[in-house]
């Protein structure tokens, strides 16, 4: 019922019981022209009413019975009635309360239209008081608010949902989570929380587009509101939902379930079809936490568990996963810390073709230099080479480090063969790290036969593989030479040898170590130099300890190893060093004796 809408009618004349608002008053006061009055009223969006000191009987202008179809002059029940139902028991305790206290009255309130629709108003009264102070009747107005009421709502709506998806936001969550935490401590009761992540989004969004990645997060609150009441979208592609349940443990896994089942199921978005993969990580109250901001952190944590393991599964949350947090979240410090010292630096392995004794070339190994405690290997800060932006600037800051070293042996003469230096995940599937690393080669005049590029197995598999063949193609067509590292202990497969640019195969040094003792590995080894034989592909052994291990080698047909029987890591500066120590040619006794 509003001014807006219905503007036709505030103009019409017939405005009985306009002048019944002030006639009588009891207190002898002067009554104002009425007709100038009636005049206002006709003009103003306010609807005049009245009703007896109990609010038995309400006696209203001759609007409100034009808009809703009802009397004029009706009972406190009926007018109740006119109302929208959920709305009905408060206005009528709000009504009572200020009649009783004689206490003004101001409230909103849905009213009920001709037509069927609701509109939301604004009803304020006074008492009408004798000279002594007895409530002799009661005046008010019912205002027309829908459009103030209408955005103030949306605006309200806004502030506690995700614009995007429509699901639930972060603030409307935790107020939620609040009042679930306080009902549970109240009633000593128990209930789950569970947070999710997607797989691969950044992917997505660099990919295909935010638009597509808008699109993306769309169907997945969308799948995610089937299986899963009251989740919400608390953040980028994260979601979150509170699971209730007699036995909050089985409800928790059974939630789990629906959400992967779902996930299995392709959605469409942006003109695709596919399957997506998630994340959860779940806590329990109040086991892993009596507040909210602990409830969360005990759930993220879990949830990050289950992502370092690969992604696509649940974990829930264990004590021990906050001391594993703890060191991730240390060694990423500690990374951080060492790029922005120029701590990083790279130490200098060399390969040795095992039946001369000629260095062939050389892998550039991560190190970087504590304060105290001197240079420290890779491991004591691994997590960053899992982190997207550490693993960029780390192999950045290598691959600077390492041409510059390149420049220098060319320039000083020094016959150091290939440089091979380690890419990581994220470097490869960098649309820019190919790009990136033939223009350092080209800048610093360096031909790309100088140089090889090592990845492991687990960058074959996933949605980038179309990026990562596309790195790798323009590298070895460069002239960059290709290692495929740690072979056989991750999940590369004929198929990939034969899909990707393969030049060199690495064997893993847990094959290696046991050549004398394990037949097993023998004829593991010795299947895969046979293997990569056939297929054209060089073959490295690493961590070549003893002579026996270098003679099993030999006879495999695997011509190159690297280990610390040719020697360890060594500065830049000991690399020429380390060249005259191993012959150029020489039998394998002048190979022992160098060592």
């Amino acid at each position: 019922m509003g001014g807006e809408a219905q503007g036709d009618l505030w103009t019409q004349t017939d405005s009985p019981g306009a002048a019944d608002l002030w006639s009588g008053a009891a207190d002898g006061g002067a009554c104002p022209d009425l007709e100038a009055y009636r005049k206002t009223i006709e003009l103003s969006s306010l609807i005049p009413w009245s009703c007896d000191p109990n609010g038995g009987m309400i006696e209203l202008d001759a609007k409100w019975s034009r808009f809703t179809g009802t009397s004029s002059i009706m009972s406190r029940g009926e007018w109740l009635k006119c109302l929208h139902p959920d709305e009905m028991a408060r206005v009528d305790a709000q009504f009572a309360k200020a009649l009783s206290l004689g206490r003004r009255l101001d409230q909103e309130h849905r009213v009920r239209m001709q037509d069927g629709s609701y509109r939301w108003f604004r009803s304020r009264a006074a008492p009408q008081r004798t000279a002594n102070g007895v409530i002799q009747r009661w005046h008010g107005t019912s205002e027309d608010i829908q459009g103030r009421k209408t955005t103030e709502l949306r605006l309200h709506w806004l502030a506690h949902h995700d614009a995007l998806t429509g699901l639930p936001n972060r603030v409307l969550f935790q107020s939620e989570l609040q009042q679930v935490l306080s009902e549970s401590t109240d009633s000593e009761g128990k209930f789950g929380l569970l947070v999710m992540d997607l797989d691969d989004f950044k992917q997505v969004n660099d990919q295909l587009g935010h638009d597509a990645g808008d699109a993306l997060l769309v169907a997945v609150a969308s799948a995610l509101a089937e299986v899963a009441p009251g989740v919400a979208r608390t953040g980028g592609d994260e979601f979150a939902c509170i699971v209730r349940g007699r036995d909050t443990a089985q409800s928790m896994r059974r939630m789990m379930a629906a959400i992967f089942a779902r996930m299995d199921q392709p959605l469409e978005f942006a003109g695709l079809t596919q399957t997506i993969r998630l994340t959860l990580g779940g806590a329990f109250f109040p086991e892993h936490g009596e507040d909210a901001r602990e409830m969360l952190k005990s759930a993220d944590i879990a949830l990050y568990e289950a992502k370092s393991r690969g992604g696509g599964q649940a974990r829930l949350f264990e004590s021990g996963m906050r001391k594993r947090l703890q060191k991730h979240s240390s060694m990423l410090s500690l990374a951080r810390h060492a790029l922005e010292t120029d701590a990083v630096v790279p130490f200098y392995q060399p390969k040795v073709n095992l039946l001369s004794g000629c260095v062939e070339g050389f892998e550039a190994l991560l190190r970087w230099d504590h304060v105290r405690l001197g240079h420290q290997l890779p491991h004591s800060i691994s997590a960053a080479f899992e982190h997207p932006q550490l693993a960029l600037a780390i192999g950045e800051r290598m691959l600077q480090l390492v041409i510059a070293d390149i420049r220098a042996w060319r320039s000083s003469g020094l016959a150091f063969g290939r440089i091979a230096i380690n890419a990581s995940s994220a470097e490869i599937s960098n649309e820019y790290y190919a790009d990136k690393v033939l223009d350092c080669l080209a800048r610093s005049q360096i031909p790309p036969s100088d140089l090889e590029i090592e990845v492991v197995e687990n960058v074959f598999i996933g949605r980038s593989g179309d990026q990562v063949d596309r790195t790798l193609r323009t590298l070895s067509e460069a002239g960059v030479t290709i290692a495929l590292d740690d072979f056989g202990t991750g999940f590369a497969s004929l198929t990939h040898l034969r899909r990707f640019p393969v030049d060199v195969l690495k064997i893993d040094r847990s094959f290696v170590s046991t050549l004398g003792d394990e037949r097993a590995d023998q004829a593991i080894v010795n299947a895969l130099v046979g293997m990569a034989h056939s297929l054209g592909i060089d073959t490295v052994a690493e961590g070549v300890e003893t002579e026996a291990q270098a003679e099993c080698l030999r006879s495999f047909g695997c011509m190159r190893g690297q280990g610390f029987l040719f020697g360890k890591a060594v500065p830049a500066a000991c690399v020429a060093e380390q060249v005259s120590k191993i012959p150029a040619s020489g039998s394998r006794s002048s190979l022992l004796a160098s060592s």
